[in-house]
């Protein structure tokens, strides 16, 4: 049987689906993409793609998303509860993230992912994962 290690993958997402600051842990993981994903996204949709490279994860992971008011301003006290973030889709390779505002449509936000997952000790990461 195959040894599994656990491995996190965090990343920092702007509005537009631009990749601000990235984290694995481990990092020092052979061979694993850097950033270990990347992130598509249409423009006034509220829809982001974030696609895991390398075949990380040997299952889907277990994912905690939250919108973020990275580079937005803040009025009052803050933003409103419905302003987040939830996982829509989730497979072993991606992670599909929907952001709305605060009255809950669909609508574009920074946000920040974590995704905790196994990975296979010892085996090669391929950059493509198609």
């Amino acid at each position: 049987m195959a040894k599994l290690n656990t491995i996190l993958i965090a990343g920092l997402v702007d509005l537009s689906g631009k990749i601000l600051h990235y984290y694995a842990i481990p990092d020092n993981t052979v061979g694993l993409p850097k950033p270990p994903f990347k992130v598509t996204h249409t423009a006034g949709t509220g829809f982001y793609n974030v696609e895991f490279l390398g075949e990380v994860f040997t299952e889907a992971p277990g994912p905690v998303v939250t919108a973020t008011i990275y580079g937005q301003p803040v009025f009052g006290d803050g933003t409103n509860t419905k302003d987040n973030a939830i996982v829509v889709d989730l497979k072993r390779s991606y992670a599909r993230i929907k952001t709305g505002d605060s009255e809950g449509n669909a609508s574009d936000r920074s946000f920040f992912f974590t995704a905790v997952g196994t990975y296979e000790v010892g085996i090669s990461f391929s950059a493509d994962s198609s």
